[in-house]
């Protein structure tokens, strides 16, 4: 049986100080539990008659509710925390998943707090271009391939940001947060991988057996639905969509153990041949063990509400899905483009901050910092210079 080795950040060996810091850089990633907590209700859809649909709601009701309000990616129910979540090594570097986990907490900074935190670079340890990164940098650091670390920068030489002025430092200064990566390993039975033609099929066979699914594709029947599903599993909505939650949901009914699927904040590939799993890069895990048992047809139940909640994916314009004709390869795709888009929005982003930050401190007689309510109304003179492209993260919850 194939062991399948996996990272995943590890916060509970940070120190209180070290969590405060990373809460400033990444402030929706741990919080994301709490904002769980609120169950928003969506209108009942039109009734055919002239009764109410209006009724209290059962368990059931309420669990499947809050998975389709607040949704994490895959996990078809309200009850997997993040720690179920994890970066599939990649095929190239057993210490390394190429950025995957990284790629993943980028998704939670706020550019809205960019002038207060400054800039945020999150480099990890085993990969390569993130350690030439590190030396240019010139940060000390003690080169184990678990480590990430976290880099807060001023926008400019009198901007104070708010992990320095967490630590006390009263200055401009540069703070680096050292943090782990936990490594584990599992054995791949029971996995549906997305990565190999057999859970292709798999994925694909479960969207045909349902009607809401198949509803969702111009031709469900089409011999190439999996790779027309791709825009769909990568959708950049945080927490996927109703897509996410049904098939999370159906899995989980099923017994599976755990998904692998792509991660939709970075490109990924896996190349096939002659029905072998061969190499593969960008690749995320949701583990289904020990989970609470999922027997209620749920989904089944609330079809009005599913077509009312069901939104498109939104994917990428300068993504690209390509794929070998050659039957050696079958069940090889890769999917490009995303990170050079992702990375080039975020270096925007920053790179007019710190314009902007030098016309404001210039004019200043000694170090300032900026809180965050002066951050976000700063923020919007800069969506307005960068225009459309500037997505709000809130907005894809």
């Amino acid at each position: 049986m194939v062991s399948i080795i996996l990272r995943q950040l590890d916060l509970d060996t940070a120190s209180v100080t070290e969590r405060r810091l990373f809460d400033l850089a990444y402030p929706g990633f741990a919080k994301g539990v709490e904002g769980r907590r609120t169950l928003t209700v969506p209108l009942p859809p039109p009734s055919a008659t002239n009764a109410s649909r209006l009724h209290t709601l059962g368990e059931t009701e309420h669990a499947l509710f809050h998975e389709l309000t607040k949704p994490r990616r895959y996990a078809g129910g309200s009850d997997l925390g993040r720690q179920r979540y994890h970066a599939v090594v990649g095929s190239e570097d057993a210490l390394s998943d190429d950025g995957t986990l990284i790629s993943e907490i980028q998704e939670y900074w706020d550019p809205d707090r960019v002038f207060h935190t400054g800039s945020v670079a999150l480099l990890d340890g085993a990969t390569p271009k993130d350690r030439q990164h590190l030396a240019d940098l010139r940060v000390e650091w003690d080169h184990d391939p678990s480590t990430i670390i976290c880099v807060f920068s001023p926008l400019h030489e009198r901007h104070i940001t708010a992990a320095a002025d967490l630590l006390g430092c009263g200055r401009p200064t540069r703070v680096i947060l050292p943090l782990r990566a936990r490594v584990s390993e599992i054995d791949s039975g029971g996995v549906l991988d997305l990565r190999c033609p057999s859970g292709q099929r798999e994925l694909v066979e479960l969207m045909r057996s349902s009607e809401f699914l198949r509803s969702k594709f111009a031709d469900p029947d089409d011999p190439d639905l999996f790779l027309h599903c791709v825009p769909t599993m990568m959708a950049e909505q945080r927490g996927g969509t109703i897509f996410h939650a049904y098939v999370g949901h159906t899995l989980r009914r099923r017994g599976v153990r755990g998904l692998i699927y792509p991660s939709a904040r970075r490109d990924a590939a896996t190349e096939v041949v002659n029905g072998d799993l061969a190499r593969w890069t960008g690749w995320c895990f949701i583990d289904y063990r020990g989970a609470p048992e999922v027997t209620a047809s749920s989904f089944e139940s609330f079809a009005d509400y599913l077509e009312k909640l069901w939104r498109p994916a939104i994917f990428s314009d300068a993504a690209r899905i390509c794929r070998s004709t050659n039957p050696v390869y079958a069940g090889s795709f890769s999917v490009t483009g995303l990170e050079d888009d992702r990375w080039r929005l975020i270096s925007t982003i920053e790179q007019n901050a710190e314009k902007q930050a030098a016309e404001i401190l210039l004019g200043t007689k000694g170090p300032s910092a900026f809180s965050p309510e002066e951050s976000e109304s700063l923020s919007r003179t800069l969506r307005e210079l960068i225009g459309k492209e500037w997505k709000d993260p809130g907005a894809a919850s």
